[in-house]
């Protein structure tokens, strides 16, 4: 069977008309198919644009926590749409990206009795390059990106390796029955050795994050304070990163900040003001060193009493 040349898929932004169309590449057993391990299952993320769509392509207009909660592209050719990528930063300042899932073909090109099936993976692996490259190309933010693939999906690993990806490192998943879980838990372990964690550890738990993450691995989390901020629940809407908040004390080494009341008072001449800062500190590794003469890293904070019994009263 001779087989003909498609014309180049146009790449665009996804839409909710083409969610049908990506359902049936889904469904399909032809073409071509890669999903990160570490994502939620393509029916669940299709069915969540399905319901939230208005609302996420708003949200993608402008900054916000949740403007790539669903970035999507499709290739779209002649007979319809060819293929579908899902993207989404990795990390909180959006230097790092990964794929989530790629998905190409067209079953109404190659019915799977006509085309042989190393034919249709060539011609959706054509697709899901040009994809890939797409993104590549034009989310510049993007420093770095990355792609979990399972070490059996020979395709998958082929795409990536084409496209420049190289191996950073190996994971593995694996579980524990519910009855053995239940059975350790009832296990009374005798830990003699253990102590909390205290500023005194600092450098140590840094040595430790250091020797045990790669320097590549390292730059692919390129993880910043409002990493560690998320991290521990907190979101922008209760911690602000401002690099022009400054404090007037020499001895700072490191990030400073201020801790704010946002409610609404009134000043001295009944307009409307928040309350401001209560609180403020910061980094100081040097600050011990000077009256012990060891180095001692070191993070503090001083309180505002008669603020904070003003708020009190406010």
């Amino acid at each position: 069977m001779t087989l003909t040349t498609q014309s180049t898929p146009v790449i665009r932004s996804l839409h909710y008309r083409d969610l049908d169309a990506i359902d049936r590449l889904i469904g399909s057993e032809s073409g071509f198919a890669t999903q990160d391990q570490s994502c939620g299952s393509s029916a669940q993320q299709i069915a969540m644009a399905r319901r939230w769509y208005g609302p996420l392509k708003c949200l993608s207009l402008f900054p916000n926590p949740l403007q790539h909660a669903f970035s999507a592209y499709v290739a779209e050719g002649i007979s319809g749409l060819r293929g579908f990528i899902q993207v989404s930063p990795f990390n909180q300042a959006g230097t790092t990206w990964r794929v989530e899932r790629i998905v190409a073909g067209n079953p109404q090109l190659w019915p799977a009795e006509e085309l042989p099936r190393a034919s249709q993976e060539a011609l959706s692996s054509d697709v899901a390059s040009a994809l890939l490259r797409h993104c590549l190309e034009t989310i510049w933010r993007a420093r770095l990106w990355l792609v979990e693939v399972d070490i059996s999906d020979k395709l998958g690993i082929g795409l990536y390796r084409t496209n420049g990806f190289q191996p950073l490192a190996q994971k593995t998943y694996w579980s524990l029955d519910a009855a053995l879980l239940a059975s350790l838990a009832e296990r009374s372990v005798n830990l003699p050795n253990l102590r909390p964690v205290s500023n005194a550890d600092a450098a140590l738990l840094y040595q430790l994050d250091t020797v045990s993450m790669p320097p590549l691995v390292r730059q692919a989390y390129d993880r910043q304070i409002a990493d560690f901020c998320a991290a521990a629940g907190y979101g922008p809407d209760r911690i602000v990163i401002d690099p022009s908040v400054v404090r007037g004390l020499g001895y700072y080494t490191g990030p400073v900040f201020e801790a704010e009341l946002t409610f609404e008072i009134k000043d001295e001449k009944g307009r409307p003001r928040s309350f401001g800062s209560v609180a403020g500190g910061g980094r100081y590794d040097d600050l011990v060193k000077r009256f012990t003469g060891q180095a001692v890293p070191a993070t503090g904070i001083s309180i505002g009493v008669d603020r904070l019994l003003a708020a009190l009263s406010a």
